[in-house]
């Protein structure tokens, strides 16, 4: 019976130090956090290129797709690490199903 107690103390003061104002990770993420998908990975001209898409919003989704010339990294809150070359939101009532994209018509401006 010592043992639960004990346990239970030391459970306790776990609780309270971890979220009081000394504890060392103090992340403020809106209430919704975005999801991230990368969809697809493409060699063109020798280098590689990502394909992602972000889901935004909390009733009202929006749909975005990004295009990164290196490989996408989230922070904490998944906002983006690295800034994508490309980016556009998707207005459209049906779930995206089928896309193409031509990366010499995006990349080739942008060099």
């Amino acid at each position: 019976m010592r043992t639960i107690y004990r346990l239970m103390i030391l459970l306790l003061f776990f609780i309270l130090y971890a979220c009081s104002k000394d504890s060392e990770v103090k992340v403020e993420c809106p209430l919704t956090v975005d999801t991230f998908t990368v969809l697809l990975t493409k060699q063109y001209e020798g280098k590689e290129y990502y394909l992602a898409k972000r889901i935004s919003g909390w009733h009202e989704k929006t749909v975005i797709i990004q295009l990164f010339d290196r490989k996408p990294r989230l922070g904490e809150c998944n906002e983006d690490l690295v800034k994508p070359i490309f980016e556009d939101s998707i207005d459209t009532e049906k779930p995206l199903e089928k896309m193409s994209v031509d990366l010499k018509s995006i990349v080739e401006p942008i060099v």
